[in-house]
């Protein structure tokens, strides 16, 4: 059996912790970041305005390289807005330009 005085003596100078994370967007239990509204049902604008025709109905939600997810509807309406004050599209959550990485097809 090995003392304490047998052990190697180690004074820790300095500890940096660091961790990455971002929302599961494959997870359409969430709410949007946008509207509020959960991803499985239709975007605000939709619900609001009764959209009948099924061209204009929500049909997608969006993931962007950042992680944060919205209907489709509601993130085309944020870059419109965002571009026609000059500046390019970007996450409403984190402002990192938009760059969509996934797309899921919502079921009627």
């Amino acid at each position: 059996m090995q003392t304490e005085s047998q052990y190697p003596q180690i004074d820790v100078k300095e500890f940096k912790a660091f961790a990455v994370w971002r929302w599961k967007a494959e997870q359409l239990n969430q709410n949007c970041c946008s509207c509020k509204k959960l991803m499985t049902e239709p975007c605000i604008d939709c619900e609001v305005n009764d959209q009948n025709d099924e061209q204009e109905k929500c049909i997608a939600v969006q993931s962007g390289n950042c992680g944060h997810a919205l209907h489709q509807h509601c993130i085309r309406k944020w870059i419109q807005t965002k571009s026609q004050g000059g500046t390019s599209g970007t996450c409403p959550m984190c402002d990192l330009i938009w760059e969509i990485t996934n797309e899921v097809e919502l079921q009627n």
